[in-house]
Parts: C-alpha cells; sequence; structure tokens
C-alpha cells in the first residue's frame, strides 16, 4: 500500500474519506486541505472561487446540493478548468463534480 502524504492522511476519517460540511455564503472559498469531498447546500447563486492549499495530486469532490426552490446557478473561479455548467437545475437535485489539481488549476475529471 503506498504512503500517504501529510495532506492526504488529513483528509482521511476511520479509513474513508472525510466529507466536511460548508456553510452557504454568496462566494466560497474551499479549504482543499480540510476534506476530500465537500458538501454544500445552495440556498442561493454561489461563486466558487480558488480554493485555499492542495498539493498536486490531491482530488476535491463536491457535493452541491440544491435547496427546495431550485435552480440556483454556480460559477466557477478560472482555476477551474472544465468545470460543469450548474445552473437552473431542480429543487433538491444533486451535483458531484470531482477535480484533481495539477499544481496550478483543479481540473475537472468526472
Amino acid at each position: 500500500m503506498p504512503r500517504l502524504s501529510i495532506s492526504q492522511q488529513s483528509k482521511i476519517q476511520n479509513g474513508r474519506p472525510r466529507i466536511a460540511t460548508v456553510a452557504y455564503a454568496a462566494t466560497i472559498t474551499l479549504d482543499a486541505s480540510n476534506a476530500q469531498t465537500q458538501q454544500i447546500t445552495l440556498t442561493g447563486p454561489v461563486t466558487i472561487a480558488a480554493p485555499k492549499g492542495g498539493v498536486t495530486g490531491d482530488r476535491l469532490s463536491l457535493i452541491l446540493i440544491q435547496d427546495a426552490t431550485g435552480g440556483r446557478n454556480v460559477t466557477w473561479n478560472a482555476v477551474f478548468k472544465n468545470a460543469p455548467a450548474i445552473s437552473g437545475a431542480a429543487a433538491n437535485a444533486i451535483n458531484a463534480p470531482e477535480f484533481v489539481y495539477n499544481g496550478v488549476n483543479w481540473i475537472y475529471i468526472a
């Protein structure tokens, strides 16, 4: 089994990736060193700013949950390459984009 970097170890809890819940704000700056998976309930339009932290090869998975109203748009910072368009989603819809960090940008992979 390969050794995990300290950055990767901090994202593991009980042998599983941690999920961090991020409070809604009009602009959100994610902390890539906090958890591999970050969950946000969208109660309004949101801009995802360039994340803090991150080491080349890190993955960042987002769980974006529309509230009961839905239709919340997501705008991505330029460091997110090929990020999916998320707009007009139905009430309670879930989008789960995943990115990998190449040392400069977060590249959409799934």
